[in-house]
């Protein structure tokens, strides 16, 4: 139990962090006026990135590039000093079809809705699709689940 709450914690966060950020103080693609802490992480987790544009906001940054000829956003956020937060791998699920167990929820649960978005979202300790449906007539729905079916 305790783990879910963290978990839920972190994935607030980390979204409420990209909801608070509704206006950029500036985007770059020089990496050198990146914080150091968050270049040496972004070169660990991403050497292979591509394409990389930056944009600083007042407590967090976010990268977006490219790996592998895939779209991908990273945040760090600063507490204390600046730690990772989130990353989310677009996917392509004509490529890469969904786990079966997340086929099946959204069939069953979602039947007659149009999959628009996916995204492999990753958050420290986790990690879950986010999946953007729609439907005509009705709010675009989004719901986060893992690899085996189950809600986050």
């Amino acid at each position: 139990m305790k783990s879910i709450i963290i978990r839920t914690a972190a994935i607030i966060l980390a979204i409420a962090g990209i909801i608070g950020c509704s206006k950029d103080d500036h985007d770059t693609d020089d990496f050198n006026s990146v914080p150091e802490e968050v270049r040496n992480d972004f070169k660990k987790r991403f050497p292979a990135a591509t394409k990389i544009e930056w944009e600083f906001y007042s407590n967090s940054i976010k990268a977006d590039f490219y790996m592998e000829n895939t779209e991908y956003e990273a945040l760090w956020q600063k507490a204390s000093k600046w730690e990772w937060a989130r990353t989310e791998k677009d996917i392509d699920i004509v490529k890469t079809p969904l786990p079966s167990a997340v086929q099946n929820y959204v069939n069953s649960e979602y039947a007659g809705w149009k999959i628009d978005d996916v995204d492999l979202v990753q958050v420290p300790g986790d990690e879950f699709y986010e999946i953007t449906m729609e439907m005509s007539g009705k709010p675009d729905t989004i719901i986060f689940i893992h690899a085996d079916g189950t809600l986050v």
